[in-house]
């Protein structure tokens, strides 16, 4: 297992996707999100959910928004979020975007 030093250098402190809100923005600076993200890559072993490489970025299956970032049954559930490696959150969220997804 890779500790949680190497995967922050790796992936970065703090990587986040791009213009986040303000409201988002602190929901990630927050003790809960941060408590909640720790305890879902410890469950799923830091690994990728979709690769099986070592995972580090949480990701919200139904987006985060400024209306559905206080709704825990998003924001903090575990049934609503992915461990993935950088590769792959990347892939998600340009398909998001209109590009090809994998």
């Amino acid at each position: 297992m890779i500790s949680s030093k190497q995967l922050w250098k790796n992936y970065g402190v703090g990587y986040q996707m791009s213009a986040a809100s303000p409201k988002r923005e602190a929901f990630y600076q927050s003790t809960t999100w941060r408590k909640c993200a720790k305890d879902l890559r410890a469950l799923r072993h830091h690994t990728c959910e979709k690769c099986g490489k070592p995972g580090w970025l949480v990701h919200h299956i139904v987006p985060l928004t400024d209306e559905t970032v206080d709704d825990p049954d998003i924001a903090l559930n575990y049934d609503n979020l992915m461990l993935l490696c950088k590769s792959c959150h990347d892939a998600i969220h340009h398909h998001l975007k209109g590009q090809p997804y994998f």
